[in-house]
């Protein structure tokens, strides 16, 4: 029988060597990082880390809220709604 953390954690595949040979391709191609010599060794670009951060922050203040008001939560409605939320 699975205990309750087990049941609890949400399952995650496993990041493995191939994802991060992918997901590195993907911001070479976007010319974000660039790789040092011959080397297995990358560094940021300045356009890159900018690129980076604006990224973030609109993830997190933009994207996230946005997300979060399409989604219709099942149950019942909260006693208090917030400004934001009222349309």
């Amino acid at each position: 029988m699975p205990t309750m953390p087990e049941i609890a954690k949400p399952h995650l595949p496993a990041y493995n060597s191939r994802h991060a040979a992918y997901d590195l391709s993907k911001i070479r191609g976007k010319n974000l990082v660039k790789r040092i010599g011959k080397s297995r060794r990358y560094s940021t670009t300045a356009d890159g880390v900018a690129k980076l951060a604006a990224y973030s922050t609109l993830r997190d203040h933009v994207i996230k809220p946005l997300l979060a008001g399409v989604i219709r939560r099942q149950g019942r409605p909260p006693k208090i709604i917030h400004p934001i939320d009222q349309h």
